[in-house]
């Protein structure tokens, strides 16, 4: 190659890298950040301590913000067929990492209760197993999302005593 060419290619290349870093970035840098949704399923088996709840389905959100491997933020559960687990409707994330695969979450019921939720995200779906305990319950089961939105929810305004309603679950 000619010195002309090979200073012509060079400085293309040098052009190109922090086009090609960035993307190298963007794809290498997956995050778990962000309004999810989605519905877990009750394990059936021996260590479920209420059967009636075998295959039981509940409705769960994780609202998640993420500080490069540390993953923090709450998680909610509703009605699907059945209540969820000892009626615990809300909890705070105490331990999350997520290193761009696997995610690992322990959620703090408020109550004593505890679960974990295992698995793997990736841009816009994730799945994995859970398991709960705690107040005389224990349930293990699996889960399945998808990402609503990249940013979590903002959070409700807060409400001064005197005016919060009497509903235990308000803010």
């Amino acid at each position: 190659m000619n010195p002309k060419a090979r200073r012509k290619s060079l400085t293309v290349s040098l052009l190109m890298l922090p086009l090609l870093l960035a993307t190298r970035i963007a794809i290498a840098s997956p995050s778990a950040a962000g309004h999810w949704a989605g519905t877990s399923k009750v394990r059936c088996g021996t260590r479920l301590s209420a059967q009636e709840r075998c295959n039981a389905i509940q409705n769960i959100t994780f609202d998640l913000t993420q500080d490069e491997a540390e993953v923090a933020g709450t998680y909610s559960c509703a009605y699907g067929t059945q209540n969820c687990l000892a009626m615990n409707r809300k909890g705070k994330i105490t331990d999350g990492t997520f290193d761009g695969h696997s995610l690992m979450l322990s959620v703090d019921m408020g109550n004593g209760s505890t679960c974990r939720f295992k698995g793997g995200l990736k841009q816009k779906t994730g799945q994995g197993s859970y398991s709960c305990k705690g107040q005389s319950a224990a349930e293990q089961g699996t889960w399945k999302l998808h990402r609503v939105s990249a940013e979590a929810p903002a959070a409700p305004p807060k409400i001064p005593s005197l005016l919060r309603p009497n509903d235990p679950g308000s803010p």
